[in-house]
C-alpha cells in the first residue's frame, strides 16, 4: 500500500500516551518487512519491578484520557484549524506544578490531568512520571528525547529546598525572577528555551507581564531516525489542505515500502516504526469521516 505522509516528530508524543492493552477492530494487516516492533515497548516494561509496570499504566490510562479529553476540547473550540499538540507534555507539567501546591488547588490540578486522587496515592503518580521521563530520556536509547520543565517564580515568593529536591524527578528547575524586570525576565526565558532545545526554539516569548507570578515552560526536544529510512530524492511537493477553503504546496516525503496498516469503518491506521522501541502512528480519515474518527479516537488506537 502506498501512502503519502506528512510526517512530524511530534507523533512520538502520543507514543507513551496511547499504551496500554489493545483489542482487534476492523481488519488488520500485518506487513513486516523483516521486523516486529509491536511488542517492544511492552516487552520492555516486563523486565522492570512490578511496581514500576503497575504505576507506569496507571500514568498512561490517565494520561490518555486527558489527552482525547484535551484534544476533544481543542477541537471544539477551533472546528476550521489544524491542531498540534502534546499531552504527555501537558500533564507531566501539570503533574510538576501540583508538587508545589496544597489543599484543593493540589487536587484539581490531578484531577484535571484525570488522576482520580481518591484512589490513586500521591507518590504514585509522581513515581510514575519519573519512571516514565527516564525512560524516555535514557542515553541508550536509539530514539534521542530531552524534555523538562523550568518554572519562573516571582522574587516575591520563596522556593522551598524540598521542592527544588523534588523537581529534579521532573527533570525540571526552578528560577526567582523579577517580572517587574519583564523584559530581562522574557531574554532568561527565551534564552533558557532555545539551550533546552539545542536551538531548535528560539523566541518562545515575545512579551511578558509585569504582574506574572509564576511562568511554566515545558520542553521537548525529540530526534529519531526512521527503522525504513525515507530517500530525500524521492520528496515531491503536494497540496496540503490546511482546510475547505485554502490548499497550500508543501514538501511530502514519499516511500514505497511495507508497514503495518488497519482497514476501519472510518480510517486507515498506518504504523511507521522508528529505530529504537516506538512508531509514530498515523490515523487518515476515510472522505467526510472525521467526525467519526474524533468520536472514535479510543478504539482506533488500542488498534494498535
Amino acid at each position: 500500500m502506498r501512502v503519502l505522509l506528512c510526517l512530524s516528530g511530534l507523533a512520538l508524543l502520543w507514543l507513551v500516551v496511547f499504551a496500554g492493552p489493545h483489542k482487534d477492530k476492523g481488519k488488520k494487516h500485518d506487513h513486516k518487512d523483516g521486523h516486529e516492533k509491536k511488542g517492544d515497548h511492552q516487552n520492555h516494561d516486563h523486565h522492570q519491578h512490578h511496581d514500576h509496570h503497575h504505576d507506569h499504566h496507571k500514568v498512561s490510562d490517565s494520561n490518555t484520557k486527558f489527552a482525547f479529553d484535551l484534544y476533544r476540547q481543542v477541537a471544539a473550540d477551533h472546528p476550521e484549524d489544524n491542531i498540534a499538540l502534546s499531552p504527555i507534555s501537558i500533564s507531566t507539567a501539570l503533574a510538576f506544578v501540583s508538587l508545589g501546591a496544597k489543599n484543593k488547588t493540589h487536587d484539581q490540578i490531578l484531577e484535571g490531568i484525570g488522576f482520580n486522587i481518591s484512589e490513586t496515592r500521591e507518590k504514585e503518580i509522581h513515581d510514575a512520571f519519573h519512571h516514565l521521563l527516564d525512560e524516555l530520556n535514557a542515553d541508550d536509547r536509539e530514539l534521542q528525547l530531552d524534555s523538562g520543565n523550568g518554572l519562573f517564580i516571582g522574587q516575591t515568593w520563596k522556593i522551598l529546598n524540598d521542592f527544588l529536591e523534588k523537581a529534579k524527578n521532573y527533570r525540571s528547575e526552578a528560577f526567582t525572577v523579577n517580572f517587574e524586570d519583564n523584559e530581562e525576565v522574557k531574554e532568561q526565558i527565551n534564552s533558557y528555551t532555545e539551550k533546552k532545545t539545542r536551538g531548535k526554539l528560539v523566541d518562545v516569548l515575545s512579551s511578558v507581564d509585569k504582574q506574572a507570578a509564576l511562568i511554566l515552560v515545558n520542553f521537548m526536544c525529540f530526534r529519531g531516525l526512521w527503522e525504513k529510512p525515507f530517500d530525500p530524492q524521492q520528496t515531491k511537493e503536494g497540496d496540503f489542505h490546511v482546510n475547505k477553503n485554502l490548499t497550500v504546496k508543501l514538501p511530502f516525503m514519499t516511500r514505497t515500502g511495507n508497514y503495518k496498516v488497519a482497514e476501519l469503518d472510518e480510517a486507515i491506521v498506518v504504523s511507521v516504526p522508528y529505530k529504537g522501541n516506538a512508531s509514530a502512528i498515523f490515523i487518515l480519515p476515510k472522505e467526510d469521516k472525521m467526525k467519526e474518527v474524533e468520536r472514535n479516537l479510543e478504539d482506533i488506537m488500542q488498534t494498535y
